[in-house]
């Protein structure tokens, strides 16, 4: 189980045409864990 805090989040919702539709969603998440940086240079 991994435990974060939300921050702030938004929904953007933008016509395609008349038919569809495409969908955003913004999250920004503090997942409270400590990763290695390795992950991050690759």
């Amino acid at each position: 189980c991994v435990r974060g805090v939300n921050g702030p989040t938004a929904y953007i919702i933008e016509n395609n045409d008349n038919t569809t539709c495409r969908f955003t969603w913004l999250l920004n998440v503090d997942l409270k864990v400590r990763l290695a940086a390795s992950i991050f240079n690759q």
